[in-house]
């Protein structure tokens, strides 16, 4: 939850103050971030993330790594607010600091919906809902493999926060953070131990329509 604070309070500190609401919409205008002006406008995204499950008996979790990549499309509804919606593989999951190389993968399909702000020129912050599909889990350690798909949950909803800055007309950078809200755990173990996902993920993304139209 500390990481979660901590990224409130970035995106405050971030957030100006205008003073009127025709310099959002003249600002917005003269430069287009991932709110572009007009119709939808798509792209594909790809990048690294760092993830572990927090919650109850998680004292001896730590982050692991692994990478994510998708497709996302971006519309402009009232400069400068606009809706973001993704759609990509990321690999989640936890190591166990007590148990050697010993980690637990979930791979998921995840689907955020987020609603985008363009708080400064080339610069947007999104916030909304994720919904993440598990594809399956496995637990792995330095001589087995297991699969335990049956043992973990097979939907994930949490929030998802981030801050974006455009490179050039086709490129985009970001960073999110993302925080689970329903227990990973599955069948019996649920009513046992409450655990959540938790990750921080960085991207880059290029804009398919721009290059496609030029």
């Amino acid at each position: 939850m500390k990481l979660l604070k901590w990224s409130i309070c970035l995106l405050i500190v971030l957030l100006p103050e205008r003073s009127t609401s025709q310099n959002l919409i003249s600002n917005a205008e003269q430069t287009p971030g991932l709110n572009q002006t007009g119709p939808w406008q798509y792209g594909v995204l790809g990048g690294f993330l760092f993830s572990t499950i927090e919650g109850d008996l998680t004292e001896q979790h730590s982050y692991i790594g692994d990478f994510s990549a998708g497709v996302y499309g971006t519309v402009q509804m009232f400069p400068p607010l606009g809706l973001m919606i993704e759609l990509y593989y990321a690999g989640l999951g936890t190591g166990f600091a007590s148990i050697g190389d010993s980690k637990l993968h979930l791979n998921y399909l995840v689907l955020p919906v987020l609603l985008t702000y363009e708080f400064r020129p080339k610069f947007t912050t999104g916030l909304g809902p994720y919904f993440g599909f598990l594809l399956n889990a496995r637990d792995q350690g330095d001589d087995f493999e297991e699969n335990i798909t049956d043992l973990i949950s097979g939907l994930d909803v949490g929030v998802k926060i981030g801050v974006y800055f455009q490179v050039s007309e086709v490129l985009n950078l970001g960073v999110s953070f993302n925080r689970g809200f329903i227990n990973t755990q599955s069948g019996d173990r649920v009513s046992t131990f409450k655990q959540y996902n938790q990750s921080i993920m960085f991207t880059t993304s290029v804009n398919l329509t721009k290059i496609l139209t030029h």
